[in-house]
């Protein structure tokens, strides 16, 4: 009987490295491992993945917890990328802390013993480990993410001090209007306390949102005159001089991705590919999207 080892490495050639980029094509997923994504950028995260290495770079592949057979995404972490590997070997885990130069921060937890389903883990987790030493990459100070750290922290702080007065003024409702029935206080306090946390979620979205509001404004302009005129000079002049820039990672791809369309039918088919080489989406689908455009300017260029 095939191990999930065995059957996850097939899987993972068949639908990742068969599509996936240039850097990926000879990727040999040789030595893979079985581990959790356990943080995004300070935020827990706790998702099943494999993990992976060659001499370039870190493949990180989030597998269904319930489906072993079930790719959720995927991402390629090139060493240039990285500034600093920090590595915490555990009685039972490895916890490996990537820093990346654009303030991105990833923690995955590597479980040091074999399994049934990875009976190749210690030596496969031994080699890993080796190969990140290797890069000798130990700067782990980056200023943007401490700014987001700073912010969660700030984040944190009010989400708290309002909970406490929100609940505060929901014993003080319920003190004067109903002081002998515990189960309605109990009740109003549950209600409050929820009630609050909607709300808060509600008014980060919004401020997320917000971030690129002038963005999106300035670049939905400019998409809905290139659907209608199909003229990419003009989609590339009006991007290159955007007066709103994106500020989220979201809206960065979605320039980069119409950024590289405008210059590969304008036939600026390298920088076309650098914006493509820009773009980091987990997102499987816009993955796919932005091989098929590589794909497609690669074969041209080769003609």
């Amino acid at each position: 009987m095939r191990t999930r080892e065995e059957l996850l490495k097939d899987i993972i050639e068949q639908e990742v490295i068969v599509h996936a980029t240039e850097e990926l094509a000879d990727f040999s997923l040789n030595h893979p491992v079985s581990g959790y994504l356990k943080k995004t950028n300070g935020e827990n995260a706790v998702l099943d993945c494999v993990l992976d290495v060659n001499e370039d770079g870190i493949l990180a592949v989030l597998i269904s917890s319930f489906r072993t057979d079930k790719i959720k995404a995927y991402q390629y972490f090139p060493f240039t990328d990285i500034q600093g590997i920090k590595i915490k070997k555990g009685i039972l885990h490895y916890h490996i802390r990537l820093q990346f130069k654009d303030g991105k921060n990833y923690v995955f937890q590597v479980m040091k013993r074999r399994t049934k389903h990875f009976p190749n883990q210690v030596q496969h987790l031994e080699y890993m480990v080796s190969v990140l030493h290797g890069q000798h990459l130990t700067d782990m100070d980056n200023h943007l993410y401490q700014k987001k750290v700073i912010r969660d922290k700030i984040f944190a702080s009010i989400y708290i001090v309002t909970l406490l007065l929100v609940e505060i003024i929901a014993l003080f409702f319920s003190y004067n209007y109903n002081s002998n029935n515990m189960f309605l206080t109990i009740g109003i306090v549950i209600l409050a306390a929820i009630i609050h946390f909607i709300l808060c979620i509600a008014v980060s979205l919004y401020l997320d949102k917000r971030k690129d509001k002038h963005f999106m404004r300035e670049y939905n302009q400019f998409m809905k005159r290139y659907s209608e005129t199909e003229s990419a000079e003009v989609l590339l002049n009006s991007l290159t001089n955007m007066e709103n820039p994106p500020k989220t990672t979201q809206a960065a791809n979605a320039f980069s991705f119409s950024m590289s369309t405008a210059l590969y039918k304008t036939n600026r088919k390298e920088e076309a590919l650098f914006y493509l080489d820009k773009i980091k989406t987990p997102d499987k689908e816009f993955q796919k999207a932005v091989e098929e455009q590589k794909a497609r300017i690669k074969d041209e260029m080769g003609k």
